[in-house]
């Protein structure tokens, strides 16, 4: 062999030496199990929360991904693939004994929302995201913000006025965005130590506890851990899963599932007989915010009790307590000696605690009260290892009412809208609107529509001109009902720019209600404007039905019985 070859196979093998030695350093590096007490599991289940199927964006059927959850020790995945609510959900069934929950993530227009537990909607649900809270709660269902504080701005929740019931604390998916330039190193370290390499990934997610601990010093907020797996990464930029072609099918089901989980106490005595009990329990103990969450890959941590006691009453996790005189907090886990157990009030670390077990006295209630337990060598902005849910501490109050839904002091019709020749029809090219008189009922006006049956922005509307003292008032009142359920949209109208639009929608069914609608309520439509109504520019009020809540081709009648402002 000549020396020019000698010199290129040893610097090859140098390069592929140094390499080496690079992802060995790196896989080193990675956070490791601890050495936990034996836990007794009897009465936990394990379950996964957020996983997508090739029935939306994943790569894999149900079957498969059932199989992954087996192959992780998860007894509950629960599937959320993307939809608008009206797909019939499959009935809990087990696969490869796994128990199988079907959910559905809906897109509204700030940010994703899943619904856990609801009925089959009778319209699409999409559009205002006060609107599909509303509705996912009419339809029994549990609803969650999804990756609230996605890096993605089409993802990321961006209405937190509404009073949502739950909230993804942690989601895998933003927290690769929130930090690509470590994904270079993941991709170094997966093929050797994929579970750790998730765990590495898993930052704490500051936003998302404070938006958490925000809102649940309101009202009860549950929080959940999120896989939202994929197991796919697109073309397009790495991390992305929703490009249309798949580059990798990873990171797996499996690895997602064995990084982390959610956990439900159930009782083992009366679990595993029938899949739609099973289910009802799931769902029923993630609603009342008896769940935790483990970041499985540091060790298989276990919360033995978490309880609050005051005057002789003892509340648990999601549960709520009326202090009588002084409130102590219990709290024991198998945490190593090292570790760190927190307890969480409003946000704010009130007590903390070596090891596994914490105990705590406060003389004055202290609000919404969570645990978190973490390791002894994070000391990186780690996720914690534990994460319970809140215990309620606090007296019993009632909220005032907001000055927009306080009885109005003055109340007028609106202008010309009993009149059916006052409105005019708006439609999409194929698409009718049609007002006429209830040949039954005096003073009824009905409002037909019917959308085209092909293309997907089709729309029927209906306009009015608007009074001239239209700034006035601060409400609409609307009394109405319709043929069947179903959603129709309120709009005020500007002409400037060719028209910019502000509305809100309107849940309507077969029994007349009134609806009170404060102007704050309307929100922008194009997204050009404020979202104030410029209510001295206002020029018409629009009722719409569109493809935001119909499908082509349907049609409906909306039953009119009277539309005032007020003040």
């Amino acid at each position: 062999m000549s020396q020019q070859p000698r010199r290129l196979l040893r610097g090859t093998i140098i390069v592929i030496a140094a390499a080496a030695a690079l992802v060995v350093w790196r896989v080193s590096r990675l956070p490791a199990p601890v050495a936990v007490p034996a836990a007794t599991t009897s009465a936990d289940v394990r379950v996964v929360y957020h996983v997508h199927t090739t029935r939306s964006d994943g790569t894999g059927t149900p079957d498969e991904v059932a199989a992954a959850a087996r192959e992780a020790g998860v007894d509950v995945v629960i599937l959320t693939d993307h939809g608008d609510g009206t797909r019939v959900p499959d009935p809990p069934r087990r696969v490869s004994g796994v128990l199988v929950i079907d959910a559905v993530e809906v897109s509204t227009w700030a940010g994703h929302y899943v619904a856990l537990g609801a009925r089959t909607a009778p319209y699409p649900l999409g559009g205002l995201p006060e609107s599909v809270v509303e509705d996912v709660a009419r339809l029994g269902g549990m609803g969650v913000v999804a990756h609230p504080g996605s890096a993605k701005d089409d993802l990321k929740w961006r209405d937190w006025d509404t009073a949502f019931p739950g909230i993804e604390w942690l989601n895998a998916d933003s927290e690769w965005r929130d930090r690509p330039g470590r994904l270079w190193d993941a991709i170094t370290t997966y093929p050797f130590a994929p579970v750790a390499t998730i765990a590495a990934l898993l930052d704490r997610p500051q936003f998302e506890l404070r938006a958490w601990d925000r809102h649940g010093a309101l009202r009860p907020v549950v929080g959940l851990a999120a896989h939202d797996a994929h197991a796919r990464l697109g073309l397009r930029g790495v991390g992305e899963p929703y490009d249309g072609a798949v580059a990798l099918r990873a990171p797996g089901y499996t690895t997602m599932f064995r990084a982390f989980s959610n956990v439900v106490p159930v009782d083992r005595a009366s679990w595993g007989r029938e899949a739609a009990a099973d289910a009802a329990t799931i769902i029923d103990a993630l609603r009342a915010g008896r769940v935790y969450a483990v970041i499985g890959a540091r060790g298989d941590g276990r919360l033995a009790a978490f309880t609050a006691t005051s005057g002789g009453t003892t509340a648990h996790m999601g549960g709520h307590l009326e202090p009588a005189g002084p409130v102590t907090f219990t709290a024991v886990s198998n945490a190593p000696a090292t570790a760190a157990t927190t307890l969480v009030c409003n946000g704010r670390s009130v007590s903390t605690a070596r090891g596994g077990a914490l105990t705590w006295t406060t003389p004055t209630p202290p609000g919404a009260c969570r645990l978190e337990v973490t390791l002894d060598d994070d000391t990186s902005p780690r996720a914690p290892w534990i994460v319970s849910n809140p215990i309620y501490v606090r007296e019993a109050r009632e909220r005032a009412a907001p000055p927009s839904v306080l009885p109005p002091q003055l109340r007028v019709p609106f202008a010309g809208s009993a009149e059916a020749a006052q409105w005019a029809a708006e439609t999409s090219p194929g698409s009718t609107a049609v007002m006429r008189a209830d040949g039954n009922v005096a003073g009824r006006l009905v409002y037909d529509w019917q959308l085209a049956a092909g293309g997907r922005e089709q729309f029927a509307a209906l306009r009015i001109d608007t009074p001239a003292d239209l700034a006035r008032f601060d409400r609409m009142v609307v009394r109405a009902s319709a043929d069947r359920p179903m959603r129709v949209w309120l709009q005020f109208r500007a002409p400037a720019d060719g028209g910019h639009r502000w509305g809100t929608s309107v849940y309507l069914d077969e029994t007349p209600r009134e609806v009170t609608l404060p102007f704050a309520r309307f929100l922008s439509i194009d997204r050009r404007a404020g979202t104030a109504v410029p209510l001295d520019t206002i020029t018409a009020l629009l009722l719409v039905a569109d493809t935001v809540h119909a499908r082509p081709g349907e049609r409906g009648s909306v039953r009119l019985d009277a539309l005032g402002l007020a003040r």
